[in-house]
């Protein structure tokens, strides 16, 4: 099964390739967004997320 995702957002530190101890090649990732918006009292407000990520 092939499952895809895209995520838009800085780099939050630079991707790290390790091995698991099957060998495997790991690479370790942390991705952070934002977003903004207008609340109801008519201040801006902004959210950052940070996604921990690999790939393997």
């Amino acid at each position: 099964m092939y499952q895809q995702i895209t995520l838009v957002g800085n780099l939050g530190n630079d991707p790290k390739m390790q091995y698991a101890p099957s060998g495997d090649p790991v690479t370790r990732f942390s991705v952070a967004t934002s977003r903004s918006w207008t609340g109801q009292d008519g201040q801006r407000q902004e959210k950052t997320v940070s996604l921990q990520s690999r790939k393997s």
